[in-house]
């Protein structure tokens, strides 16, 4: 993700297949997945960070398209708890509750930088991430590497990265914070 929260996702022979972008004047913060391979730019999904008042659980919903509407639910992205940081778990629409996630986003590496995505203990994809040039740590920018297993969506996991990066952003934005109080 960009400092403009804009990201360009390319496939394995470094063709440009989507882009993510944050939707102007959106609260709260919606990303929209765009397939640049068509010529109007269709939105693929759509990343929405649930509103929170008191920030115990970071949540993001991810639709179909460039929808919002329940009925367009993809599944549901939770950090459980503000202290347990390294973790996301991953709900599919239409269970009850949130105890027993669908898949789980585990932090590996002492800063948290290469994630696993996996279910039931199974590795999915994985998702590192680094700065890609000096320009880019000096300025937050990170580049991300995704590594998906056969038979799992790329879809799937790239919204997924750009929760990642969203977290990281204001994990970011409130370590600022606190050097300037």
């Amino acid at each position: 993700m960009d400092t403009d929260h804009t990201a360009t996702i390319h496939d394995a022979r470094g063709a440009t297949v989507m882009r993510a972008e944050q939707a102007p004047f959106s609260w709260p913060r919606r990303h929209l997945l765009l397939d640049v391979s068509a010529a109007s730019r269709r939105p693929v999904l759509t990343v929405k960070r649930s509103p929170t008042f008191f920030e115990i659980r970071r949540r993001w919903n991810v639709y179909s398209g460039n929808s919002t509407s329940q009925s367009d639910l993809l599944f549901l992205a939770v950090e459980p708890l503000l202290f347990k940081s390294g973790v996301v778990q991953v709900h599919l629409p239409g269970r009850d509750g949130e105890r027993d996630p669908d898949f789980v986003v585990h932090s590996r590496g002492f800063f948290g930088c290469d994630y696993t995505v996996s279910r039931g203990g199974a590795a999915l994809a994985q998702i590192n991430s680094g700065s890609a040039t000096l320009l880019g740590l000096l300025f937050n920018m990170m580049a991300y590497r995704i590594s998906v297993n056969a038979g799992v969506d790329q879809a799937f996991v790239v919204p997924l990265t750009v929760i990642l990066a969203e977290i990281r952003h204001d994990d970011e934005e409130e370590r600022r914070r606190r050097r300037r109080a």
